[in-house]
């Protein structure tokens, strides 16, 4: 579900960006390289063994979900022999090729067709080690005396820039670290593709990898084109009970299972409404119920009421002269015209949970102003309002569209 967020949160922001004139790249990393993925070709070679009813013990360390189980049903083996040590090899190696290739496609799936989140790139870990990067990028940082060998790894000095403790880039085994990755990673986006700005999205399981970022982009002497923002945990609530997942068990809720739940307008609206340094509970009951309680419901609601109001008064003749006297009417106008404030904050504090809260204070203050006043009375179209909630209509729509939520025409 954190994915979820962090996702999400990349999509809108992106948009914010564009509409305040950037023009940014968003990019997908996928994580094809080193241990975890062995970890996956291992975990589906011993599930489709299991399948084929051969005895095969299965580590809790090994990914557990039923994915893993579909991965080994749909991946085809001719012929296989655990007994011949290479032929094992080579059918591994093929299954974890395949396996991850699926996984791959089944993500981008999940994410551009089901959520609606599009990537510039899905850039891949493996792209970074290519025209032997790996010894280019060592020769590199030895020579700026940022590295030296201990215990027979390659160690990062990277306590010279801030962090608590020197960092392994090379395994005694000769495999890098995932912090090798980052480094080879930051010099590909600001030295040879020339990015000035780099935005990271990470789960609060990489608090702690601030430092280290921060340090690969410093060596760079780049050290302010990266920012790093984290974004906290999700809990599904349901009828008021948390939903508990496991990683380890194999038991969670995937992304598009809870599109198919709630709706795609309900999932993108509720994980982009808390600040992300804050816990989220989404509440799966309310993301369904269709009542003002349900804020992205509240929010649809008064564009369709504005739609229906407009489509009765498609004649009506323009306001010479905009009079505004009622304070609901004033409270509307003062809302709508914070709009350009509001993108330029989200733009420069990537904050996008302020972009929901908006659209419920101006679909609150416009409620607020169809009960007190009315655009039509004694058959008279009042020409000022008319202009206040097409203004209206224009503004909200612009902001469900920064959040990819639809602005429907009725409920």
């Amino acid at each position: 579900m954190g994915n979820g967020r962090g996702g999400f949160t990349g999509d809108v922001l992106t948009n914010v960006l564009r509409k305040e004139g950037y023009k940014p790249y968003k990019e997908y990393y996928i994580n094809d390289f080193g241990k975890q993925i062995e970890t996956l070709g291992e975990s589906v070679i011993r599930r489709y063994f299991q399948s084929q009813g051969v005895k095969v013990y299965f580590p809790e360390e090994l990914y557990q979900g039923e994915y893993i189980k579909d991965l080994a049903e749909e991946i085809k083996i001719d012929d296989f022999n655990i007994s011949d040590k290479k032929k094992f090899a080579r059918v591994k190696d093929k299954v974890k090729k395949e396996a991850l290739e699926k996984m791959i496609k089944n993500t981008q799936d999940v994410l551009q067709k089901k959520c609606g989140i599009k990537y510039n790139q899905w850039f891949r870990e493996s792209f970074l080690y290519e025209d032997n990067a790996q010894e280019k990028a060592l020769d590199k940082l030895k020579k700026k005396d940022l590295i030296y060998v201990k215990e027979g790894a390659v160690w990062f000095k990277s306590m010279q820039f801030g962090d608590d403790k020197d960092r392994v880039v090379i395994k005694k085994d000769g495999n890098p670290t995932y912090f090798f990755s980052d480094i080879l990673y930051m010099e590909n986006r600001l030295m040879k593709r020339k990015y000035s700005k780099v935005i990271m999205i990470l789960g609060a399981d990489h608090h702690g990898d601030i430092a280290r970022l921060k340090a690969a982009a410093e060596i760079l002497d780049k050290k302010d084109a990266l920012d790093v923002i984290i974004y906290q945990n999700v809990r599904l609530i349901f009828k008021g009970k948390e939903l508990k997942m496991s990683k380890r068990k194999g038991v969670f809720v995937t992304l598009d299972e809870l599109v198919d739940e709630v709706g795609i307008d309900a999932m993108r609206f509720f994980f982009l409404m808390n600040s992300l340094d804050k816990h989220m509970d989404f509440d799966i009951s309310l993301a369904k119920e269709k009542s003002d309680k349900n804020p992205v419901y509240y929010v649809q609601y008064a564009h369709a009421r504005i739609y229906s109001i407009l489509e009765k008064i498609k004649k009506a003749e323009p306001a010479k002269k905009i009079e505004l006297r009622e304070a609901s009417e004033k409270a509307l106008l003062n809302e709508i015209i914070k709009f350009p404030d509001i993108l330029e904050e989200v733009a420069t504090t990537y904050e996008v949970h302020k972009l929901p809260f908006y659209s419920i204070e101006i679909a609150r203050k416009f409620h607020n102003f169809y009960n007190q006043c009315r655009v039509i009375e004694d058959e008279k179209v009042n020409a000022s309002r008319v202009e206040l909630i097409k203004a209206t209509k224009e503004v909200l729509e612009n902001v469900l569209a920064l959040m990819g939520v639809s602005a429907p025409k009725k409920m």
